[in-house]
């Protein structure tokens, strides 16, 4: 099993969870180490494509490794999140944060996934 985690506090918590002896951590932005990863039966984005700025290339990266099943959490696309999204990027970029936050539409989402 590969985990890419593109934040080194997230690597460290997910090697404190256990069963680092079947995992190959990396650490580093999937789309940048793509062309390093090897297909899998499973692959899992779990709520990283709302913060990351090109979801386009992240799905096409991730998606085409995909043998089997692809899995991705992404938040719902909610007036809420839509009316959020603004107050929470200017939130973060005051408080000095480098976290970013995007609404992605699910509908490009969805054909980003049906041309890989």
């Amino acid at each position: 099993m590969v985990l890419v985690e593109v934040s080194p506090a997230y690597e460290t918590a997910a090697r404190e969870l256990g069963h680092s002896e079947a995992v190959d951590y990396r650490l580093g932005d999937f789309v940048a180490l793509g062309d390093e990863m090897d297909s899998a039966d499973i692959v899992v984005l779990g709520r990283v494509v709302c913060c990351y700025p090109d979801m386009l290339a992240l799905v096409a990266a991730s998606a085409v490794r995909a043998r089997r099943y692809y899995l991705l959490v992404v938040p719902r696309e909610k007036w809420l999140w839509r009316a959020l999204e603004p107050v929470i990027r200017v939130g973060m970029r005051l408080l000095r944060r480098e976290f970013r936050f995007f609404v992605h539409p699910l509908m490009e989402i969805d054909r980003q996934l049906e041309a890989a």
